[in-house]
């Protein structure tokens, strides 16, 4: 899974759903899932006087939305920002020259007191973003990195629901190589069928044409709590037994 670090606060309002573009001096060709990861470094007030300032100008525009973030702001400074975890998932949608956004109006006043769009520079914009209840303590890095599988499920498993918690349970205890063939489409139950979905949207097992017919787990979990080190997702290793029957 990928993710990218933020600073604090920025990384916060992305995972409070008050700032959807991340503004970059480099562009990305990546599109999909990635993890919003909290930078190490401490944060000082002093580093948002600015977007403070710009937040006072946008109230004049959009005073509810401003100001929903002047006070979640105020409200958690004190007790200070989470630090070195992920602490969201998002869908990165796209990645726009922050010319092309100011120029074509496509900011509110709100999102631009909380960037940088000056130029040469581009827009990260999120989509579906999903705060994690129980930020993952790692370190970040530079640029877009990779999570390791461990980290990937220990994210990943928080933004289940508990019916696809539990097929994944079961799926992942299957073994090390495994493959799970449905006998026939009618007896996966659409509760089933909904969680099964979940976890393929989730990036946690992968279909094989009609995933009623078949569905592979990633290599190497024998538990969605527990993963080995061995861990690799399908795409990486095609060695897998099948194991006839129901998962449900």
């Amino acid at each position: 899974m990928k993710a990218i670090t933020i600073w604090q606060p920025y990384a916060s309002l992305v995972a409070e759903n008050f700032k959807k573009i991340e503004t970059r001096g480099w562009q990305t060709h990546y599109r999909g899932q990635i993890a919003i990861h909290a930078a190490k470094k401490p944060f000082k007030e002093v580093d948002f006087l600015d977007n403070l300032l710009e937040l006072q100008s946008a109230s004049n525009q959009k005073p509810d939305e401003a100001q929903a973030v002047i006070d979640w702001y105020h409200c958690n400074r004190k007790s200070g920002f989470q630090t070195s975890a992920i602490i969201a998932v998002a869908y990165l949608e796209a990645v726009i020259p922050t010319e092309d956004l100011t120029d074509e109006g496509l900011l509110c006043p709100v999102e631009y007191a909380l960037g940088g769009y000056g130029p040469e520079r581009f827009g990260w914009c999120f989509s579906n973003i999903k705060k994690l209840e129980n930020p993952v303590i790692t370190n970040g890095k530079q640029g877009i990195w990779n999570l390791s599988p461990s980290l990937t499920v220990e994210t990943l498993k928080q933004l289940l629901s508990r019916d696809a918690q539990i097929v994944a349970q079961s799926l992942f205890g299957l073994g090390k190589n495994s493959s799970v063939t449905f006998q026939t489409p009618s007896r996966i139950t659409p509760r089933t069928s909904i969680a099964i979905n979940e976890l393929i949207n989730a990036g946690m097992v992968v279909r094989d044409m009609d995933w009623h017919e078949s569905i592979r787990v990633f290599k190497g979990t024998e538990n969605i709590g527990n993963p080995r080190r061995d861990f690799k997702p399908v795409e990486e290793n095609e060695d897998f037994a099948i194991v006839k029957g129901d998962a449900a």
